[in-house]
């Protein structure tokens, strides 16, 4: 009876709206060498269902399997939302779209936030702006998939078989953007807040001190809450016909946990985090046969000299190490989160057969690219091999070259190689000595059918 009415709800929903539905094959593998070979791959099987309900509203979910070296059972729901577009005067300019369920949620930027959400996005739209206002929580993710963490107790999820669920927080946010305002330039601004929802009682309480030898150890293993806001403003646009510009920037404020520790007494309190992140890119296309770009890109995230450790790591007053939401890895060898992180990166690329129109290898894009790192501050980053008592800011280079080849609209590849030249101590920088030169090769592939 059970299957009986299963198809007959399935029967009524094609009779009630256009059903479309299809899947994605990806492999992603890294292969290379460094402190010692590097192998990871990733293989992700997803199918999703549309189900369209008019010209204005249309349920879409999707599912995924993940299969790597590491965890051979890893699933996630990527999507589960209503989706609607509402018109608002009939054919007028003027717009309403919604998001109500499971669903990806980015600032403008990609940087602070990038990341599955459950809750609900309202845009409204017209001929002068773009307002968004978003809300959502992530304790119903599974932990296997997230890339929020943020504190001491989320690292500890990772490792605890008992905990399936991503860190409890609550996410919102408003973004406003005017469209060509001037001179087709571009403005938006944005907040975003997230607020930790961990029981206190999991964490340590503002307050606890001690002194040695009398009372025991600091709990290291422990750690607090953090909640953080960020405001932000974007401005883009061309300069000339042929020249583009992007630039971002982002001020950090909450709280987050602070260990005073002078060697005899210490004591856990909370203290505000002041800090800041900005960007830019400038875009030079060159009209010719080959469609190649000159491309400059710049990244400055903040960091504190007397942070401890990555996480929660502050034992001195305000906290200026930026956080943000969700992790970012920038780099293809050298793969550092974008906190106490400087970067300059120069690139080239080209179509080198783009005037094949008819053919399939028109679409092959090479990439030529050279990126110089640097600390922000002289405390840590999130990679190894960083040399805390060097004053020196230069971790090293990396040169990549990526090739991305789709030939048909259904099916894409992208091999990139990458190498990494860490600065060490001995030659003014700000790696370990005997740090290892890392080489890595990576291909992705995907097929949708």
């Amino acid at each position: 009876m059970r299957y009986v009415l299963i198809i007959v709800l399935l029967f009524l929903a094609g009779a009630l709206c256009a059903i479309d539905f299809g899947g994605t094959i990806e492999n992603d593998t890294k292969a290379g060498l460094g402190e010692g070979e590097i192998i990871e791959q990733a293989n992700r099987l997803s199918l999703w269902l549309q189900l369209d309900f008019g010209d204005t509203l249309a349920f879409n979910a999707q599912a995924s399997y993940i299969f790597t070296l590491q965890d051979m059972l890893m699933y996630e729901v990527d999507a589960f939302a209503i989706q609607g577009e509402f018109p608002i005067l009939g054919e007028s300019p003027f717009m309403i779209k919604l998001n109500l369920g499971r669903f990806p949620l980015a600032d403008f930027s990609g940087f602070v936030l990038d990341h599955l959400v459950d809750g609900i996005e309202v845009i409204y739209s017209n001929s002068f702006m773009d307002f968004r206002l978003a809300g959502g929580y992530t304790g119903f993710l599974f932990k296997k998939t997230t890339s929020i963490l943020m504190t001491k107790a989320d690292s500890n999820d990772i490792s605890d078989d008992d905990t399936f669920f991503a860190a409890p927080r609550v996410i919102g946010l408003a973004e406003l953007t005017f469209p060509e305002i001037f001179l087709r330039q571009n403005i938006t601004l944005c907040a975003l807040v997230q607020f930790d929802l961990r029981p206190e009682d999991d964490l340590i309480q503002a307050g606890t001190s001690g002194t040695r030898p009398v009372d025991p150890e600091p709990d290291l293993s422990k750690g607090g809450h953090l909640h953080s806001q960020y405001f932000g403003i974007g401005i883009g646009g061309s300069i000339l016909p042929s020249l583009y510009y992007n630039l971002f920037g982002y001020i950090e404020i909450g709280e987050t946990l602070t260990l005073s520790d002078d060697g005899t007494d210490y004591r856990y309190d909370y203290d505000p985090i002041l800090a800041f992140a900005a960007g830019g890119r400038l875009s030079w296309f060159l009209r010719d046969s080959i469609a190649s770009m000159f491309g400059l890109e710049v990244l400055f995230a903040s960091g504190d000299n007397d942070y401890s450790r990555l996480l929660e790591g502050n034992s001195d007053s305000t906290g200026n190490l930026f956080i943000p939401i969700s992790k970012t890895e920038l780099g293809v060898a050298f793969t550092p989160e974008i906190p106490n992180i400087f970067l300059v990166s120069l690139e080239y690329s080209m179509k080198p057969m783009n005037t094949l129109k008819d053919s399939m290898w028109s679409n092959l894009q090479t990439a030529f690219k050279a990126t110089a790192f640097f600390r922000a501050s002289t405390g840590y980053i999130s990679e190894d091999g960083v040399d805390i008592g060097s004053d020196s800011l230069f971790l090293g280079t990396e040169a990549a070259v990526v090739a991305n080849f789709r030939p048909f609209s259904d099916l894409g590849m992208v091999l990139s190689l990458g190498a990494f030249l860490p600065a060490t101590t001995a030659d003014i920088g700000a790696m370990a000595e005997g740090s290892n030169f890392v080489f890595v090769g990576r291909f992705e592939f995907s097929f949708s059918f």
